[in-house]
């Protein structure tokens, strides 16, 4: 039996299953660093915090809505 900490997600479409590994420079990881604090400087005022994964990820579907790729969703 396994043991959860929180329920499961009803729509398993937003759960996370694959991970991509990078490899930067270190420039491009302090640039990304930058960018990272700049978001969260900009989510704190909500409490929220952000990461370079979520950011990343963020780019990603920015760049796919662009594209016509996926739709515009404000969260997915």
């Amino acid at each position: 039996m396994v043991i959860m900490a929180r329920p499961a997600r009803a729509n398993r479409q937003s759960v996370v299953d694959t991970t991509l590994t990078l490899r930067l420079t270190r420039q491009d990881r302090d640039l990304l660093e930058q960018l990272v604090q700049l978001r969260s400087s900009e989510l704190s005022p909500e409490g929220l915090e952000a990461t370079a994964a979520g950011y990343v990820r963020g780019l990603i579907r920015r760049e796919a809505a662009a594209k016509s790729l996926r739709p515009r969703t404000q969260c997915a």
